[in-house]
């Protein structure tokens, strides 16, 4: 049973799932998305993202600087390197258009050097969110041994989300999609709610009974339940689930 039940979202979160579905068909294949597709893939599930810019020359990223409002963040955008930091791919508070332009030509630079080879995009431009309340870092994916498997903790380098005054918004992310044979909702690491288990039931004695799967907010009712059954039902309903 869970520990603390999770608190009501405080919005709606409004999905598009035909512009999720219109992406995933577009990019498809296996392999690491695109940073751009990446955050639309998020945007269109709902989720806040940082405003984010890209830029393939010197030029460019210091007028996109001077659009966003300094200070601002630089990263690598480079498909073959999905770790920006090992590569020297990440600049933090510039202010001004001469740090831009120098951090603009040291990650190109630390880039080559880190893997000659690997395709050119340019950098990312993004606001820089000074002193965040929280900085985390956060993901899933389905293990081959483990089977369902959900990481959560310390930002700092990592970061992909930050949480300033109450609000969460993602900084970095990276998808890996795969192709598979097994139909959601039943290959998801956290599967929705299935309604489709609810029942509505009348008994020989005209009690109308509704039947549902468990929900997080059912927490107190267990606390209740297990307070008032017997040893004796306890045992029963024990050997009951084998």
């Amino acid at each position: 049973m869970l520990l603390e039940v999770p608190p009501k979202l405080a919005r709606n979160v409004v999905i598009d799932q035909v512009e999720a579905e219109k992406i995933l068909t577009r990019v498809a294949g296996d392999g690491l998305l695109p940073e751009a597709e990446v955050r639309a893939l998020l945007t269109a599930y709902g989720l806040p993202i940082i405003e984010t810019l890209m830029a393939d020359t010197e030029e460019q990223a210091s007028r996109l600087s001077a659009d966003i409002g300094y200070p601002v963040v630089m990263k690598l955008c480079f498909p073959d390197i999905s770790r920006k930091t090992d590569a020297g791919g990440v600049r933090l508070d510039l202010r001004s258009d001469s740090d831009v332009r120098r951090a603009f030509r040291d990650i190109i630079a630390s880039a080559g050097r880190y893997k000659p080879n690997a395709r050119i995009e340019g950098v990312t431009i993004q606001p820089y969110l000074a002193n965040p309340d929280f900085e985390i870092l956060l993901g899933a994916k389905r293990d081959p041994d483990f089977g369902p498997v959900i990481l959560f903790g310390l930002g700092g380098i990592f970061t992909e989300v930050m949480i300033k005054d109450g609000r969460a918004v993602v900084v970095d992310a990276r998808l890996l999609v795969s192709t598979t044979k097994v139909l959601s909702p039943l290959y998801l690491v956290i599967s929705p709610y299935p309604g489709e288990n609810e029942y509505r039931l009348v008994t020989d004695s005209g009690i109308h009974i509704f039947v549902r799967p468990v929900k997080p907010k059912d927490a107190s009712l267990f606390v209740n339940l297990f307070k008032e059954l017997s040893p004796m039902r306890i045992r029963k309903l024990n050997e009951y689930l084998g």
